[in-house]
Parts: C-alpha cells; structure tokens; sequence
C-alpha cells in the first residue's frame, strides 16, 4: 500500500512540473499580426525585389544592372552626379529607347526623321537628344514636331525606363552630316 500512495505522488509531481515548463514564457511572439522590426525590413527588401522582377517580366530588360541604374537614386544630395562609366551607359539606355519612341511618331515618319546621339550630362539636368538636320526646310519642320511631342515622348520614356523621373528632353540639330553630304 505504501507504494501505490508513492507511485501516485510521483505521477502528480511530475504532472505539476510539466504543466509549469508549458506556461512559461519563452520570450518569442508567437501572434501572427505582431511585427517585429526585423520582419518590416525583410518584408521592405522581399517587396522591392519582387517589384524590380516584375518590372523584367513587363519590359524585358535583360541585365540588372541597367534596372540598377536606372532605380538608384544615387547619393543624398539634391542633385545626382553620375561619374563617366554610368553616365555613357545611361546615355546608351536613353538612346536604345528613345529612337523607338520617336519614329512611333506619325509625324516623325512623314519628316523622315533620324536620332543619331544621345548624351546625358554629369547632373543628369536635361537629356540632350540630338536629330540629323538636312539644312533646308524640313529642319523648320522636325524642330517643331520635336518641340510639340516632346511631353509625350518624355512620358513614354518614362513608362519604359520603370516609371522613373526623366528629366526635360532637349533636341538639337545634327549639322555635322550636312557637311559631309556637301563634301
């Protein structure tokens, strides 16, 4: 008889020290709406992600590192200065997707219009978008197609660069094949 009662109060003892190791607190939130300053960041950095491939999947960009480029913001400071190397390469992009824009142009078709350089300064201030200039009356003509679609491509780039800002768009005339024709 006296093991049985002993038997009994081990098995109880034991129940009371399991309970007690269940309720004590672990020191983890285990809600699933309480967030933790962690999960913001890695949800910050998970959903940017995801934004960029998308972007991929909807333009077709191939290469990263122009998405790269193009959504830096770059330093803190109001104005970005881009040094050489990415100012060329970000001079190529505008180029690439610019001249489509442009002879999508019912107007521009008409005028036989043709980009031949695009350049970017160091501030990335304005686009400087420079056009095959004939020397007769046609220039009159591109000059003002130009200057009245200029919103429009300039939005249009946008849309195809990731809905990034693009600064003023500014056309100048390539008088450089004009010598060469006469020659």
């Amino acid at each position: 008889m006296f093991t049985r009662f002993r038997s009994t109060t081990l098995i109880v003892n034991q129940t009371r020290h399991y309970s007690k190791r269940q309720r004590k607190p672990t020191g983890r939130r285990t809600s699933a709406t309480t967030e933790t300053p962690g999960s913001s960041k890695f949800f910050d950095y998970v959903k940017s992600k995801t934004f960029t491939r998308q972007m991929f999947l909807r333009f077709g960009q191939n290469t990263i590192d122009d998405a790269i480029l193009i959504l830096n913001p770059g330093s803190k400071m109001k104005l970005r200065k881009l040094d050489e190397k990415k100012r060329k390469q970000l001079s190529l992009l505008y180029f690439e997707n610019i001249a489509p824009i442009i002879c999508e142009l019912p107007e521009a078709a008409e005028i036989s219009l043709t980009i031949t350089k695009v350049d970017t300064p160091n501030h990335l201030n304005e686009i400087k978008v420079w056009w095959k200039a004939f020397g007769d009356e046609r220039d009159i003509k591109i000059k003002n197609t130009l200057e009245s679609n200029m919103e429009i491509v300039r939005k249009k780039l946008s849309e195809t660069m990731y809905h990034s800002n693009v600064p003023p768009l500014k056309f100048i005339p390539d008088r450089s094949q004009i010598i060469v024709d006469v020659s």
